[in-house]
C-alpha cells in the first residue's frame, strides 16, 4: 500500500512569535476508507529500503498526488496541534522538507487484509483492493537507483562529501558544486580565517544572502539596526552598507535554526574571507540555497523587534533571493558545544548529531 511520507521544518508566525517544530507524517495514497489511514511512527521507528520491482509482490499505484497530500499537510486539519490554533495565522512556511512514497506490506488471507510486519488483520473486505477497478498496480516499476559521477567538473578530481551532503567540494582546484537533478554546478564560496588557531575543530557553512524587500524598506544595515531596534547609534555611513540575510546550509532543528539564523543576521559579518577550502573538516551542506530562501520571511520576522506593527503585513511583503554565496565559519571544540569566539556563537554537540537524522 502506498503512503505519502513528508518531513521537515515548519514555522509560523502568529500573535507575536515564530512558532516551530519538526513535522514527519504520513497520509494514506489510496481512495479506500477501509484501510489505516497513516503510518503512524512506523517509518521513523523502522529502518526503510529503496524500493524495487519483486517477482512475488504487486505495488498499488497511488491515487493521491503529492501536491495534493502537500496541500492537506499545510492545512490546519493536518496539524492539529499548537501550531494549527484557531488564532490567526500571518505566515507559515516550511523548511528543509521531503517528499517520498513509501510502501507497506499486506498481504490478503480469507478476504481479510493483513498487516505483514505486525501480522495482524488491518480490514475485513479484501474485494476493495483486490477487485475494484479503481485501484491498479503499478507494471514493471523502473526504481532502480542511479548514480551521478563526483568527478569535480573543473579538473576531474575526485569530489569529497559525506552521504547526506547536497554539495561536494573539490580540494584539487578549490571548488564547491551543488546537486542540481542530474547536474553539478559550481557554487561561490569564501572562508573565514581561524587566525591561525590549531584549535579549529570544524567549518559550518552559512548561506549568505543578497536579496530585494518589497513592501518594507530593508535595503542597508543602517534599514537593520532600525528594524531590529539594536542598541547602537546611527551611522551615517550605514546607509550605504549592503544588508544581507543570514542562513544555516545545514540542517538542524528549527529552534537552533531561528537562532543562528538571526544572530548571523544581526551580526552581518564583513571579514574579508578566502578563495580556498581549508584543511580541516567540513561539516555537510544539507540545506540547499533554495530552502534557504524560503525561510527569509520567517528570519524577517524573528529578527523584527516590533513583531505586532510587522506581522500584519508579512502577506504584502515579498522577498526575492538575488545572490547567494556560501561562507564556512570556523568553530573550535570543547566537551560539549562548538564556539566561533569572533561572533560570540555556540552550537551544542547534540544538535549537530541530531541534524544528521533530519
Amino acid at each position: 500500500m502506498p503512503y505519502w511520507r513528508f518531513r521537515g521544518m515548519l514555522f509560523s508566525c502568529e500573535p507575536y512569535r515564530v512558532c516551530q517544530r519538526v513535522v514527519d507524517t504520513t497520509l494514506l495514497a489510496l481512495n479506500d476508507a477501509s484501510l489505516p489511514v497513516s503510518l503512524g511512527l512506523r517509518p521513523q521507528a523502522l529502518k526503510l529500503k529503496f524500493a524495487a520491482a519483486m517477482e512475488d509482490a504487486r505495488f498499488l499505484r497511488p491515487h493521491l498526488s503529492f501536491e495534493q497530500f502537500f496541500s492537506g499537510v499545510s492545512g490546519p486539519e493536518m496539524l492539529a496541534d499548537d501550531l494549527a490554533q484557531t488564532c490567526t495565522e500571518f505566515h507559515r512556511a516550511f523548511i528543509g522538507e521531503v517528499g517520498s512514497l513509501v510502501y507497506s506490506p499486506i498481504f490478503i488471507h480469507n478476504n481479510v487484509i493483513y498487516d505483514a510486519i505486525l501480522d495482524r488483520p488491518i480490514a475485513t473486505d479484501a474485494g476493495n483492493v483486490a477487485d475494484d477497478e479503481r485501484f491498479s498496480f503499478e507494471e514493471r516499476p523502473d526504481w532502480r537507483i542511479k548514480f551521478l559521477p563526483t568527478l569535480c567538473p573543473n579538473c576531474g578530481w575526485n569530489l569529497a562529501g559525506e552521504r547526506e551532503s547536497w554539495a561536494l567540494h573539490c580540494s584539487n582546484c578549490d571548488s564547491v558544486w551543488g546537486i542540481f537533478g542530474q547536474d553539478l554546478r559550481r557554487i561561490d564560496f569564501g572562508v573565514v580565517s581561524d587566525g591561525g588557531n590549531t584549535e579549529s575543530a570544524i567549518y559550518l557553512p552559512f548561506w549568505r544572502i543578497r536579496s530585494r524587500v518589497e513592501g518594507l524598506s530593508l535595503q542597508s544595515y543602517a534599514d537593520l539596526v532600525r528594524l531590529a531596534n539594536l542598541p547602537k547609534a546611527l551611522r551615517k555611513e550605514w546607509s550605504d552598507l549592503d544588508f544581507y540575510f543570514w542562513s544555516p546550509a545545514f540542517k538542524i532543528q528549527p529552534a537552533h535554526f531561528l537562532r543562528l539564523a538571526r544572530q548571523m543576521t544581526l551580526s552581518q559579518p564583513t571579514k574579508n574571507l578566502e578563495r580556498h577550502l581549508p584543511k580541516s573538516p567540513l561539516y555537510p551542506i544539507t540545506l540547499p540555497m533554495s530552502d534557504a530562501a524560503d525561510g527569509l520571511k520567517i528570519v524577517l520576522a524573528q529578527t523584527a523587534m516590533d513583531k505586532k506593527s510587522l506581522f500584519p503585513r508579512l502577506g504584502e511583503i515579498h522577498i526575492q533571493a538575488e545572490e547567494f554565496l556560501l561562507v564556512y565559519f570556523p568553530f573550535a571544540a570543547n566537551s560539549t558545544e562548538f564556539i566561533q569566539s569572533q561572533l560570540q556563537c555556540s552550537i551544542q554537540r547534540s544538535a549537530l548529531s541530531f541534524a544528521r537524522t533530519l
